[in-house]
């Protein structure tokens, strides 16, 4: 029975004993009224608390109790509403809705915002009024803080666009701190600053107390890229006390395991020039080159003491000097050589060999893995093509100097497309005959950037290089495929005949002292110059092989672009080194070689 007809029936009841009214035997038919509203079934009432305060930030509980009428104890299992009314101060519910305990209970979290102010609560039930719960926020103590953000590589490197960070503890700690993830990836950002260089203090006000935060920072190198990091647990501040911390940056270390296309520029100048014997000898022929007349007429007086000093018994300088033929030979084979379109043309090729055989473009392939143990790297440099320059090939006025008799100007390298001359690795690995041009290195990456590589041989076979050069490519080119060799060149240019004629006249002879010199005594010793000058020359150059005497070392600068920690190229890389000659009688001489190179990462090891 609902209670508003139970209590109309106590009512009737008592007015019948009253009044004395025969209510039983003749009972009045009442009019039953409609069914009471179910609103004033429940009742939610406030167990929170009088006057709840919390400070800004804090979570405080929100408890009720509904009350159900009918049975007069809570309602189990029902589900209560719990909101922050608009208008009222910032907050939010840890729960939209909940469902009542066994005793009627229901309560969730309610956090409150970042500024102070009156909250208000409202609760919620289908069946019951809502009820209207208030909250006083008030303003958390605070401290300040400030980090002092120093660079402990700062005679390395140099870095810029410092980036500090506050993280609540429960968002990060060091031991999970990535320097190159995103900083949305870190967790949520309480606090950040950003700075030009390190030497700077990073200062955050209004934090709050006894919260323990993280601080951490990073900063970028001189390509942009994120290249040092610290980090710093348990921060913590005090009201109204200026608490200071420091971070050290740290530099990132960097991964140079890799495959680089590597190119290098040696130089070989210095091991031409001071290998010895065998060096002066490629010395005698470079030095032709560049002043031919000169060079062939110290080879003919040199012969001449020998094949007819008996002659002008002894005194051949005063013999020369006498006949005029010290100025004579080298003018002679001067103008016969300016006078011949072929031999002008090796005289401008030649002035260009000293460097082009001295200095040569290496392609390669260089593997680097590790570290190893101490921190060593292994590297393997697999060498893919050799690139000499050759401006003779290029056809853009090389040899007018042979036509208008001038300079044909600076010898130095010319490297366009049309001067180089490639040789290319084969199938099985070789270049040109030059043997399987690999090696492999120790090495360390050091002071951050700076990748060390220890001396190792390179088993070049360098007096090949040159002679595939000359007898290949410039003899051929010079004598319209005639000539493949130094020998078979000079002596298809250079007619002796012709200019011991020159040199004796019409009578066959020149003759000072009393005593004469023959056209045959001249063109003798001319031919015997060629062949003895050029044919030792030849035969020197090929037995010139260097398999194992090339020894160098070298640094190269790591550089990273994109914030992974992987070197992206290898820049700045300098070899050094040294060519050891065998001189005869277990001695060996040594040169110096130098070289320039770079690297651009390709792919894994």
């Amino acid at each position: 029975m609902k209670r508003g007809y139970l209590s109309r029936w106590y009512v009737v009841t008592i007015m019948c004993a009253s009044f004395g009214f025969g209510c039983v035997e003749d009972p009045v038919e009442l009019q039953q009224p409609d069914p009471p509203d179910e609103v004033s079934r429940y009742w939610l009432v406030d167990a929170t608390g009088s006057s709840p305060t919390l400070q800004v930030g804090d979570v405080s509980t929100v408890s009720v109790v509904l009350v159900d009428s009918d049975l007069g104890a809570g309602s189990v299992g029902a589900e209560v509403t719990f909101r922050v009314q608009e208008g009222t101060a910032e907050g939010q519910m840890t729960a939209r809705r909940t469902r009542t305990d066994d005793t009627g209970r229901a309560e969730v979290g309610l956090r409150a915002g970042g500024r102070p102010g009156t909250l208000t609560v409202v609760v919620s039930h289908p069946l019951a009024e809502p009820l209207h719960l208030t909250f006083q926020v008030n303003p958390a103590p605070t401290g300040a803080l400030e980090i002092d953000i120093t660079h402990g590589a700062s005679s390395v490197t140099e870095l810029t666009d410092v980036d500090v960070r506050l993280h609540r503890a429960d968002d990060l700690s060091c031991a999970g701190f990535r320097p190159y993830a995103a900083p949305a990836s870190q967790g949520e950002i309480l606090r950040r600053e950003r700075f030009d260089a390190p030497g700077t203090v990073a200062r955050f006000d209004s934090l709050p107390v006894d919260e323990e935060l993280v601080a951490a920072a990073v900063a970028r190198g001189e390509h942009g890229q994120i290249a040092a990091s610290g980090c710093i647990d348990d921060v913590r501040v005090t009201s109204g006390v200026l608490t200071n911390r420091d971070i050290v940056l740290a530099m990132l270390p960097m991964t140079v395991d890799g495959v680089y296309a590597t190119t290098s520029h040696w130089d070989f100048s210095a091991a031409v020039e001071e290998s010895g014997a065998v060096g002066e000898q490629i010395l005698r022929v470079l030095n032709l080159f560049h002043e031919p007349g000169r060079a062939l007429y110290e080879e003919i007086v040199s012969l001449v003491k020998y094949l007819v000093g008996g002659v002008v018994g002894g005194s051949l300088d005063f013999f020369l000097e006498q006949t005029g033929l010290d100025r004579e030979f080298q003018s002679l084979i001067d103008r016969a050589i300016q006078n011949n379109g072929a031999m002008c043309r090796i005289r401008e090729a030649g002035r260009d060999l000293r460097d082009v055989v001295a200095r040569l473009t290496v392609h390669s392939e260089t593997s680097i893995t590790g570290p190893q143990s101490g921190y060593s790297l292994r590297g393997r440099d697999n060498w893919l093509g050799i690139t000499l320059y050759w401006r003779g090939l290029c056809d853009d006025g090389y040899l007018d100097a042979c036509r208008s008799d001038a300079s044909a100007g600076s010898p130095a390298r010319r490297k366009r497309a049309c001067a180089a001359i490639p040789m290319v690795a084969d199938p099985s690995g070789e270049i040109a005959g030059l043997g399987l041009l690999s090696s492999t290195w120790s090495g360390r990456l050091t002071g951050y950037d700076r990748l060390e590589v220890q001396q190792h041989g390179i088993p070049l076979r360098y007096g090949r290089l040159i002679t595939l050069l000359l007898n290949e490519t410039i003899l051929p080119a010079l004598t319209g495929g005639e000539a493949r060799s130094l020998a078979e060149a000079f002596g298809y240019w250079l007619r002796c005949d012709g200019l011991a004629r020159s040199v004796t006249g019409a009578d066959g002879r020149v003759c000072a002292l009393g005593r004469c010199l023959y056209r045959e005594d001249i063109a003798q010793t001319c031919d015997s110059a060629v062949q003895g000058l050029f044919g030792t020359a030849d035969l020197l150059l090929e037995q010139l092989a260097w398999e194992t005497g090339v020894s160098v070392g070298g640094h190269a600068t790591a550089i990273e672009t994109d914030s992974d920690g992987r070197v992206d190229r290898l820049e700045m890389g300098r070899w050094s080194g040294r060519v050891d000659v065998a001189a005869g009688e277990g001695r060996a001489e040594a040169a110096e070689v130098t070289g320039r190179w770079s690297g651009q990462r390709v792919g894994e090891p």
